[in-house]
């Protein structure tokens, strides 16, 4: 019937939704994952030089101002606004630690190892800036609220119609999944936020600023 075929096509629209939203929080955890390793990498490196010199010093202290710096935007920091000057921060705290990086011995292949990964936390950084700062298109969003409204709505009829008082149980059912789908797109889609299915940053990003400080 087309009430059926208007179902598939609500399915087929909450599937690619729940994907969409799925993908940016699994996204996000990976690109924090690369940037743990990267981090530890960098650690190591510096402890092969030397853990207390000036120079690596300065390093860690940069790096742990720009893990900071991300961690608290990624958490809370506006959208619009502030983005221009949090991309100005990070890219002054990397900019430092390359200078400090410079005073070491330019040809020893660790320093050079460690530019490039130290290099690498920008690209990090920004890719969970796009994912924060790039939300799903509220037209899309709205198409498919409007949608499910619509099709619950009919739903209702048509199931009355068929299984009388029976429609209704079925129609909450039917209600409780779609708009559980729904929600939980709509929860995932942020995933560095403060609701409980976001993905744990402060906890991941003091990990990872542990590791940053990690000595022979």
């Amino acid at each position: 019937s087309m009430h059926s075929l208007i179902g598939i096509v609500i399915g087929l629209l909450l599937v690619f939704r729940n994907t969409t939203g799925y993908e940016r929080w699994w996204d996000g955890r990976k690109i924090i994952g690369n940037l743990s390793q990267e981090i530890s990498m960098i650690s190591i490196r510096l402890n092969l030089i030397d853990g207390n010199t000036k120079e690596v010093i300065s390093i860690r202290t940069n790096i742990d101002v720009f893990l900071k710096r991300l961690c608290d935007y990624l958490r809370s920091g506006d959208d619009g606004t502030e983005s221009e000057g949090f991309h100005i921060e990070q890219t002054k705290s990397i900019q430092k630690s390359m200078v400090s990086l410079k005073r070491l011995n330019p040809n020893d292949m660790v320093v050079d190892e460690l530019n490039k990964s130290i290099g690498m936390l920008l690209s990090y950084s920004n890719s969970l800036e796009r994912i924060k700062n790039t939300p799903i298109p509220i037209s899309y969003k709205l198409h498919i609220k409007i949608s499910i409204l619509i099709y619950l709505m009919t739903l209702a009829f048509g199931m009355f119609h068929e299984l009388g008082v029976w429609g209704a149980p079925l129609v909450m059912l039917v209600y409780y999944i779609i708009a559980g789908v729904e929600i939980i797109s709509n929860e995932i889609e942020n995933p560095f936020g403060s609701d409980p299915n976001d993905l744990p940053t402060e906890e991941l990003f003091s990990v990872i600023r542990k590791s940053l400080w990690i000595k022979n």
